[in-house]
């Protein structure tokens, strides 16, 4: 053991530790996009440096020890695998600092703010009470977008019975459960809230996304195409999203010819986010990931600054076609 250990190199270990420094250094200070987590990244990060620095050294030592007649076997071999533990080390290491693909999160609709509006003609207890209702609204919906669930679920137990029937708050509630995957508690809210306000397209698309990411299908699809919007300026969206969630609801339900029909026909404008997450999807599909990841970079940079995104991305990953 210790004639071993009088053949390690000390060049090798303060070189090994410099590649540790340099590779998990770069990964700790650059900002990866989720789902950079693979093997690609730590060996650029992790074994690259290693190699680059130990190998050369190894190499150019082990043969210089040959040339003036002294024992290299064993100096390569020592310091070979004191160079291979250190890449498996840091790459191992690198590995783990990679940020992990995202687990699909399902995009309920929560009532935007505002969402109550105001009737013609109301008197003063109905303002007062419609006031402290928007209040409360805005409170729980900023502890739901800090992903505090269980703060705004100890919220909700804190109001008034009244208060927690109300379809607003119904909704809020149900998107927490979406948020915790407890999908049966979700669709109870949402049915709940739809008794009180029949037709609205906010429900009824809950009540569908639950379907959705349950890939309950069939009732996904008839649950979709209740879903009315009102005229407005995000209502050509939601219509697009829809089309778009009927589609990949066709796919997982095997109907290949209705899948293609709706997909030419979401394709006709290519322009639209619509279109091209319905050609990246299209990609996915046929196995080409490498054109859909492109697409999809391409989308982002084009529409990330008017659209929001999120739920498109969402659906991809429930879907299992985002990279």
């Amino acid at each position: 053991m210790n004639r071993m250990l009088t053949r390690i190199d000390p060049r090798v270990i303060r070189l090994g530790a410099l590649g540790a420094v340099v590779g998990l250094g770069l990964v700790s200070m650059i900002t990866f996009a989720p789902g950079s987590r693979n093997w690609i990244g730590a060996t650029v990060f992790g074994v690259f440096p290693q190699v680059l620095l130990l190998g050369p050294m190894i190499v150019t030592t082990a043969l210089e020890r040959s040339r003036r007649g002294k024992e290299w076997r064993p100096y390569l071999l020592v310091n070979g695998v004191v160079a291979l533990l250190f890449a498996i080390f840091c790459g191992a290491v690198t590995y783990s600092m990679l940020p992990p693909r995202p687990e699909p999160v399902p995009h309920a609709i929560p009532v935007p703010a505002g969402a109550s509006a105001a009737p013609a003609e109301e008197t003063e207890a109905e303002k007062a009470r419609r006031e402290e209702l928007s209040l409360a609204q805005d409170l729980v919906r900023r502890l739901i977008y800090r992903h505090d669930i269980a703060g705004a679920l100890e919220k909700f137990d804190a109001f008034p019975e009244d208060v927690k029937t109300e379809p607003e708050f119904l909704l809020l509630r149900g998107s927490c459960h979406v948020e915790r995957r407890d999908f049966d508690a979700a669709l109870k809210c949402f049915r709940e809230a739809e008794k009180k306000m029949p037709g609205d397209a906010q429900i009824q698309f809950n009540i569908a996304e639950v379907y959705f990411v349950t890939k309950k299908w069939n009732d996904a699809i008839v649950a979709f195409k209740r879903v009315t919007p009102r005229e407005g300026p995000n209502a050509e969206l939601l219509r697009g999203l829809v089309a778009f969630k009927i589609m990949l609801c066709e796919e997982g339900r095997g109907n290949a010819a209705d899948v293609e029909r709706i997909a030419a026909e979401n394709l006709k404008d290519a322009d639209s986010v619509l279109g091209a997450y319905t050609k990246a999807a299209m990609e996915f599909r046929a196995k080409n990931d490498k054109e859909a990841k492109a697409t999809l970079a391409d989308a982002s940079t084009r529409f990330r600054l008017n659209t929001d995104l999120a739920a498109w991305n969402d659906t991809m990953i429930e879907f299992g076609y985002y990279p």
